[in-house]
């Protein structure tokens, strides 16, 4: 997939659907006062489709989230979150392009739906994580550009 800028605007992008394809947290029976969880480990990794037909594209975003104590050392605490975001988009044939059977996709567009999905996501993976050991965790806050500039 090939990447270009041009004029967005944000206005021409609308959620239509969120699924959360795994949510799964384990931890130990028992914490001792060593085990309190003092960080996290956090690897993210995502998957883009855009469908040029219908104008809409979809988002995965892979978490897996470890608990850390004061020593820096995982404690058994694991977060394992898989969502996915369905996107419409206005004008999407100002966005998507095939060129010589190439995806093309404005970067404007790109970054703008992983910053929709990314800032989504944050208060869902704190929800998930809330009634358990990991007592709510708050992803940090990403530069989307720069993380799909590193990740395509």
């Amino acid at each position: 997939m090939a990447l270009k800028k041009s004029k967005f605007n944000p206005e021409d992008i609308k959620i239509v659907g969120l699924n959360i394809l795994e949510s799964t947290i384990k931890q130990k029976d028992f914490f001792s006062k060593s085990d309190d969880i003092s960080g996290y480990d956090i690897e993210m990794s995502n998957e883009t489709a855009y469908n040029f037909d219908e104008k809409a594209a979809r988002y995965r975003l892979y978490f897996l989230i470890e608990g850390k104590n004061k020593n820096d050392e995982k404690i058994g605490v694991t977060a394992k979150i898989h969502l996915e975001f369905h996107f419409q988009l206005k004008n999407g044939d100002m966005y998507l392009k095939k060129m010589h059977n190439k995806t093309i996709v404005d970067f404007q567009l790109a970054s703008n739906l992983m910053s929709v999905a990314y800032a989504t996501s944050r208060g869902i993976v704190w929800q998930l994580t809330l009634p358990s050991a990991m007592k709510g965790v708050m992803l940090p806050v990403i530069n989307a550009a720069e993380f799909l500039e590193e990740n395509h």
